[in-house]
């Protein structure tokens, strides 16, 4: 009879025949050849085989360059989003303190061309640095005279370019009339016209006993043909005062500096508007509404100027102003009274006192009252 204790079945083959546990039986070989069979399959190299052989298959292998090239994407588009959002904070900026120095829209299309010639990343820097600002202005003339400006289109882009250095660096809030070429700022830039109608930007280094001394900006090779006996025109731009103009000679010239005789006259031009300046006037805002027919009502508003020159005025109302109607403003100054068509041209609201200030361009000022706010201006504050 058989002992069930001592005796099991053999699943693995196929007779199912028994086998004795204790004794040294077919099934200990069997089990020993089984787990080397398993061992042999799982072995360490053939581990790195399969997973060599998975890597360098090319399904693999352009999956992986796949997924690297969407992680590199989108580590670029992250960087390049925030340059940009960098770049239009520092347009912002720049154009805010461009407004706060008084500069026109003209004036900020040439300050930001230069920023975009230096490739500043942060182009409010050239607002308080001149060396940015010199180091573009020969390249800045050079592009505006391949593009063709020459003549009156470049005396005007010289004199935009001067007022804007002068506004940036040299800001003051008023400045006396020039009597004679001595009494021009070191540093100050002027434009230099010599043969050929052609305009070099300059810069006032010095004078000396009958001397002044200046420093050109541009290459050594275009200067070339500027010698000693030569004739110069010089023009200049004083923010606040006028457009002056002299005539003079070329006494010697090293490198990009020249030395021209001191004139004996000095023309005095058209003024240049002054920076708007302090003052308190009271003045009559008119809101104009068309009616039917040819009737037409107008609403007034009481209230102050605060600042002005011959072009704008600055304005408190506790009313707001609303763009889409039309203005006009009259207020009277040193007797005369003075009647002009508005614009408005920003506003700012200070919430705690619930007051509005408004920037209004005057928009059919006439040349008297021109000439009356400009007297009014230099005769109060150089009293």
């Amino acid at each position: 009879m058989v002992n069930a204790g001592q005796y099991v079945f053999k699943l693995l083959t196929p007779d199912l025949k028994l086998y004795n546990l204790t004794g040294n039986t077919p099934l200990l070989d069997n089990v020993v050849q089984l787990s080397k069979g398993f061992a042999s399959f799982f072995t360490a190299d053939e581990y790195l085989q399969n997973l060599f052989s998975a890597i360098l298959s090319p399904f693999f292998f352009f999956l992986l360059i796949g997924i690297a090239s969407y992680v590199l994407y989108r580590i670029y588009k992250k960087f390049d989003q925030r340059a940009k959002n960098e770049t239009i904070h520092g347009q912002q900026l720049l154009l805010f303190k461009a407004k706060q120095a008084g500069l026109s829209n003209y004036q900020f299309k040439i300050l930001k061309g230069i920023t975009d010639i230096l490739h500043l990343q942060k182009p409010s820097l050239i607002m308080t640095d001149h060396h940015l600002f010199e180091r573009s202005i020969e390249r800045f003339i050079s592009f505006a005279s391949k593009m063709g400006e020459k003549g009156n289109s470049l005396e005007s882009i010289c004199k935009d370019l001067i007022i804007t250095y002068e506004k940036l660096y040299h800001h003051a809030g008023m400045r006396k009339p020039l009597a004679s070429v001595r009494d021009l700022e070191v540093n100050t830039l002027i434009a230099a016209c010599i043969e050929n109608h052609r305009f070099i930007i300059a810069k006032v280094r010095d004078f000396t006993r009958d001397r002044i001394h200046l420093y050109l900006f541009a290459k050594i090779s275009e200067l070339e043909s500027i010698a000693p006996g030569m004739d110069v025109r010089i023009i200049f731009w004083r923010s606040g005062d006028a457009e002056y103009e002299f005539r003079s000679i070329v006494l010697a010239r090293n490198q990009s500096e020249i030395e021209l005789q001191i004139p004996a006259e000095l023309t005095r031009g058209q003024t240049v508007p002054h920076p708007l300046v302090d003052i308190v006037i009271p003045c009559t805002l008119n809101e104009k509404s068309s009616l039917t027919g040819n009737q037409s009502t107008s609403k007034q508003i009481y209230t102050d100027i605060y600042k002005i020159n011959e072009y704008e005025v600055l304005v408190r109302c506790s009313t707001r102003l609303e763009h889409s109607e039309n203005y006009s403003i009259e207020f009277t100054m040193s007797g005369f009274t003075v009647s002009s068509d508005v614009q408005i041209l920003r506003e700012r609201f200070i919430a705690d006192r619930n007051v509005y200030y408004f920037n209004l361009k005057f928009t059919g000022l006439s040349e008297a009252a021109k000439t009356i706010i400009s007297s009014f201006i230099t005769e109060h504050l150089f009293a």
